[in-house]
This record gives structure tokens, C-alpha cells and sequence, in this order.
């Protein structure tokens, strides 16, 4: 991993169900083409869907950039 490479957004989907929950997902990648899945639900609110979506945009990383577990931790 070079000193200037950095995890990008790849692609991020946000859906309020009608059972009156919410489901996000986020797709994260390297410019070597790895790619990291985060996905997590919530209750259709406000407050909800704020959380749904910032869960699923947290990642825990090593020292060397490899993401080692996604973070769930509100």
C-alpha cells in the first residue's frame, strides 16, 4: 500500500422498508480492486435512520490499512 492510496466509496444503497425499518449497505474498495461489504438495519425514524447509516459506514482498521472487522458499537 503506497502512502497515498486510500479506501473509497464504491457504491452506497439506503432503503425504508414497509415493515418500518431501514436498510443501508456500503461497498468500499482499494485501487487493487479489493472491495469491503458493510451493511446494517434500523428503525425508520429520524434518529434511525441517521444511526442506520453511520453504522454502516464505520470501519475499524490495522496499521497497515487492512480492514479488520466492521464496527457496530453505538
Amino acid at each position: 500500500m503506497s502512502e497515498t492510496e486510500r479506501l473509497r466509496f464504491q457504491d452506497f444503497a439506503f432503503q425504508r422498508l414497509p415493515s418500518g425499518r431501514c436498510s443501508a449497505k456500503v461497498v468500499l474498495s482499494w485501487a487493487d480492486g479489493r472491495q469491503f461489504t458493510g451493511e446494517s438495519d434500523g428503525v425508520i425514524s429520524q434518529a434511525g435512520e441517521l444511526r442506520c447509516c453511520a453504522v454502516v459506514a464505520r470501519w475499524r482498521m490495522d496499521c497497515r490499512g487492512n480492514i479488520v472487522c466492521f464496527v457496530d458499537d453505538f
